[in-house]
């Protein structure tokens, strides 16, 4: 959690030195604001982690919600900044919601299956004696 508030961070102090560059390109612009949006997740994550409750179904629900949240955020800022080149956006809008929503799918994939009382092998994970 600390590491990716740590790489968040730096992401600010790049996003400050080539700002005038930055802003003035609408794909770098959505390629910034996705990887701060990533780089932001686990912190946020870890956070909502911490909640303190008597069981983990509050928890759970709560990052299924924020993943669903950060999924339709990160869609849209790759829909939005995709390069308007139409033989480029063919080949490169798939990749790039691929890579950018497999990590918000799967903690929502996560949070609900924690919420559905699914622990996979942990229930029946025993300590060696």
């Amino acid at each position: 959690m600390s590491a990716s508030a740590a790489l968040t961070g730096l992401i600010f102090v790049v996003l400050s030195f080539n700002f005038d560059q930055i802003v003035g390109d609408i794909v770098w612009l959505g390629r910034a604001g996705a990887g701060l949006v990533l780089l932001a997740q686990p912190a946020i994550y870890g956070l909502i982690a911490l909640f303190p409750t008597r069981t983990s179904r509050p928890v759970a629900w709560t990052l299924a919600a924020a993943a669903l949240a950060v999924t339709a955020v990160l869609a849209g800022i790759v829909l939005a900044t995709t390069e308007p080149t139409p033989g480029r956006r063919a080949r490169e809008l798939p990749s790039r919601l691929s890579f950018v929503l497999a990590g918000c799918l799967a903690t929502t994939a996560g949070g609900l299956a924690l919420a559905a009382g699914w622990t996979g092998g942990t229930s029946s994970w025993r300590p060696a004696r």
